[in-house]
C-alpha cells in the first residue's frame, strides 16, 4: 500500500515537472523572441525591458498570495485554475499589436501564473515527510532549468520557421491541456494527501516572518533572480548583438548552461536527502562564489565557445544556489505554512525580475550596448548575498521556526 502511495506521489511530482518546464517557456519566451518582437513591433531596449519587467510585478505580488491561499485551500485548487489562467494570457500575449497592449498582458499573465511556484513547496509537503522532501524539490527545481534551455531552443525555432506569435499560441494550447490532465490525475489521491485542505487552516504569516531565516534566504533568492531574469533577459541580446550569432545559434547558445544545471540538480536532489542534511550553507556559500567567478570569466571571454562554457558553469552554480535555497524551505518549515514560505522566498527572486530586466535596458540604452555594468552589478550582487548567507545556522533556525510557528498553529 506504502509502495502504491508513492508511485502515486511520485507521478504527481513528475507531470507538475512537466508544467514547470512550460511555464518557463512560456515565462522566458518572451526574452528570447525580443529580438524579433522588437523589430516587429518597434520597441528599444528600455521598452522592451518594461515588456520583460510587467511580467515580474505582478507575478512577484502572487507569490506571498498563491503561498497563502495554497497553504489554506491545498495545492490541487491552486494549481489548475493558475495553469488556466496563465494558459489563457499566454494565448492574448500573441495578439498584442503596440507597447501599452503589450505590458497590460504581461502584467495580467504575471499575476495568472505568479501563485503557481508556491504550490510546489506544498505539494512536497503533502506528499512527502520532510526528511524525503529535497529530492522531489530539487526535481521541480531542476524542471525550471530544463524549461529555461528548452525555451532558447523551441522559440528560437518555432520563431524562425513560423513566428513569435505562433509560439504564444501553441504554449496556450499545451497549457488548457494539462490543467484538464492535472484535475484527473489528482482526482482521487487529493483528498487523501491533503491537497484539498478544509477552507479556514491557520496559515501563521506574523510568526513566519518573525524567522531570521526567512530574512537570510531572501537576499539569496534575489541574487537567483538577478541572474537568470537580469542577466538571462539580455543574454541572448548579447549572443546576437555582440557575438554576432544567428537566431537559432543563438537559442542553443542560450540553452547548453540551463540544460547542464537540470543534470546537475537532479545529482544533487540525491545528495541532500541522503548526505546533506545541515550542510545547505555549504552549497550556497560554494554556489555564490563559483558563479561570481566565472560570470567575470564569461564577460572577458575572447571567444564565444569559451563564453558559453563560462556561463554553464556559472548558470549550473546559480542553479545549486537556487536548489540550496528551496531545500532549505522545503526541510525546515512545517507543511502548515511551508508553501507561504516559499512564496516568501520566491518573491526576493521574482522582485528581481521586476527590477531588473528594466534597469538593464535603460542602462544598455544609455550606455549604447555596453554590457560591463551589466556583469557587474550581477558579481555586486552575489557579494551581498554572499555575506549574508554566510551568518546561517540551519540547525538554530529549525528551533527557532518550531518555537515561533508551530507553537502558534497548536494554539
Amino acid at each position: 500500500m506504502e509502495q502504491n502511495q508513492r508511485v502515486k506521489s511520485w507521478r504527481i511530482v513528475g507531470f507538475i515537472t512537466l508544467m514547470i518546464v512550460l511555464q518557463q517557456l512560456d515565462k522566458n519566451a518572451i526574452s528570447i523572441a525580443a529580438v524579433p518582437i522588437s523589430k516587429e513591433l518597434g520597441f528599444n531596449a528600455t521598452q522592451m525591458g518594461l515588456v520583460i519587467s510587467a511580467f515580474f510585478g505582478s507575478y512577484a505580488a502572487m507569490n506571498v498570495i498563491g503561498g497563502y491561499l495554497t497553504d489554506r485551500f491545498g495545492s490541487r485548487k491552486v494549481i489548475i485554475t493558475t495553469v488556466i489562467l496563465w494558459s489563457i494570457f499566454t494565448g492574448m500575449t500573441g495578439l498584442m499589436m503596440s507597447l501599452s497592449a503589450m505590458i497590460a498582458i504581461r502584467f495580467l499573465f504575471g499575476a495568472a501564473e505568479g501563485a503557481f511556484p508556491s504550490t510546489n513547496f506544498r505539494v512536497c509537503a503533502e506528499l512527502f515527510p520532510a526528511e524525503r522532501r529535497a529530492l522531489p524539490k530539487s526535481f521541480m527545481s531542476a524542471a525550471a532549468s530544463l524549461g529555461l534551455a528548452a525555451a532558447a531552443i523551441v522559440v528560437t525555432n518555432i520563431t524562425n520557421v513560423f513566428s513569435w506569435r505562433a509560439a504564444f499560441g501553441i504554449y496556450c494550447i499545451l497549457g488548457l491541456m494539462m490543467a484538464g490532465i492535472y484535475f484527473f490525475l489528482t482526482k482521487d489521491i487529493g483528498k487523501a494527501a491533503g491537497m484539498d485542505t478544509v477552507a479556514g487552516a491557520k496559515v501563521p504569516i506574523k510568526e513566519l516572518l518573525k524567522t531570521p531565516l526567512i530574512w537570510k534566504i531572501i537576499p539569496s533568492q534575489f541574487a537567483v533572480g538577478v541572474f537568470i531574469w537580469g542577466l538571462n533577459s539580455w543574454m541572448p541580446t548579447y549572443w546576437m548583438n555582440v557575438k554576432g550569432l544567428k537566431l537559432v545559434a543563438m537559442g542553443w547558445a542560450a540553452s547548453l548552461p540551463s540544460i547542464a544545471s537540470f543534470i546537475v540538480m537532479l545529482g544533487m536532489g540525491f545528495m541532500y536527502d541522503k548526505y546533506l542534511m545541515g550542510k545547505e550553507k555549504r552549497v550556497m556559500l560554494t554556489s555564490i562564489v563559483i558563479a561570481g567567478i566565472f560570470v567575470y570569466f564569461t564577460f572577458i571571454s575572447s571567444t564565444v565557445t569559451m563564453g558559453v562554457i563560462c556561463m554553464a558553469i556559472s548558470t549550473i552554480s546559480i542553479g545549486l544556489l537556487m536548489q540550496a535555497n528551496m531545500v532549505v524551505v522545503v526541510k525546515y518549515f512545517p507543511k502548515e505554512c511551508v508553501g507561504t514560505a516559499g512564496g516568501i522566498a520566491n518573491t526576493a527572486n521574482q522582485i528581481a525580475g521586476f527590477l531588473v530586466p528594466a534597469l538593464m535596458g535603460y542602462i544598455l540604452t544609455v550606455s549604447g550596448g555596453n554590457y560591463t555594468y551589466i556583469f557587474a552589478m550581477v558579481i555586486v550582487v552575489l557579494i551581498v548575498a554572499f555575506a549574508i548567507a554566510s551568518t546561517i545556522d540551519t540547525k538554530q533556525h529549525a528551533a527557532e521556526i518550531k518555537a515561533q510557528v508551530l507553537n502558534r498553529i497548536s494554539r
